[in-house]
């Protein structure tokens, strides 16, 4: 199937989920903002500097600004949380790869405004000064290659995901883009993986596990019980609190082991001791015959 005849299968599927914008003004209840919100600066007419907290739209979480506040969802924001941790933390040794989460990419696109992808990896020369505190990071800045871009969906971002960020991934020639698709209309999770192939994305088949091979990692991505996890060769590998589980253990084995050598060795000590007190009691009574 080519990436023309998939795009359009997955915005016929969006737009059955897609709702109409709320307008754009400050709300009665600060909660009923289903998006997420934005505050908007403004003078008062005594000079002084006030901020209005307005809903976001549809279209506001497409291009969000620096310091929107999206609505956050749990399940999304540990798929996203743990996918991003995994990958910094398993980098290959030979690549310098820059992993975002949920931070803005300017993509150099002509008259494209800055996405957010949910994860985003770049290959560069050499991590940029003052990554951490950067608001939007700048493709064309950096000279930065994208290497990988995963996208996970929920009731309000889907109709994105599957639709206008497709074609910007593309056209940024996004080298791989995985699609985890919490929200499928059959129910249940499903993941869709594209590839940079000459003129735009190719959908990519899953293997018989219907995961999908990250080959700038080495690594595997598929779900567990509609959880989205990474394999590597030795099968599943732990998210951040599995990880911390991990250490917690090993840290603990090794202190099983060592107080074990301990313990054999304050019993060699004294079985050393022991024999040391009979060879001389044996010495004593030696002397002591006639």
């Amino acid at each position: 199937m080519n990436s023309t005849t998939q795009l359009e299968q997955y915005q016929q599927q969006a737009s059955k989920s897609q709702t109409s914008q709320p307008p754009r003004e400050a709300p009665e209840d600060l909660l009923d903002c289903p998006y997420g919100r934005r505050y908007i600066r403004r003078v008062t007419d005594d000079g002084d500097v006030a901020y209005d907290e307005v809903p976001l739209a549809l279209d506001d979480l497409l291009h969000p600004e620096e310091e929107d506040e999206l609505v956050a969802v749990l399940g999304h924001s540990q798929d996203c949380g743990r996918l991003s941790t995994g990958l910094d933390r398993l980098t290959p040794p030979n690549k310098t790869f820059v992993v975002l989460e949920d931070v803005n990419v300017d993509l150099g696109l002509p008259g494209v405004k800055p996405i957010r992808p949910d994860v985003g990896v770049f290959e560069v020369a050499a991590i940029p000064d003052g990554l951490s505190d950067m608001g939007t990071f700048h493709m064309k800045r950096h000279a930065a290659v994208p290497v990988l871009f995963i996208e996970v969906t929920s009731g309000s971002t889907r109709p994105n995901d599957l639709g206008p960020k497709f074609r910007m991934y593309e056209q940024a020639k996004v080298q791989q883009f995985i699609v985890v698709d919490r929200v499928h209309p059959s129910g249940t999770g499903r993941l869709a993986g594209f590839e940079y192939r000459g003129q735009g994305l190719v959908e990519l088949q899953p293997d018989l596990h219907g995961r999908f091979w990250l080959a700038a990692f080495d690594l595997w991505i598929g779900l567990e019980d509609g959880v989205a996890v990474l394999y590597d060769a030795n099968g599943l590998v732990p998210d951040s609190e599995g990880l911390a589980k991990q250490l917690e253990d090993e840290r603990l084995s090794s202190q099983q082991h060592q107080q074990q050598a301990e313990d054999e060795r304050i019993r060699a000590d004294s079985a050393q001791e022991r024999l040391r007190e009979l060879e001389a009691e044996l010495a004593r009574l030696r002397s002591q015959e006639p």
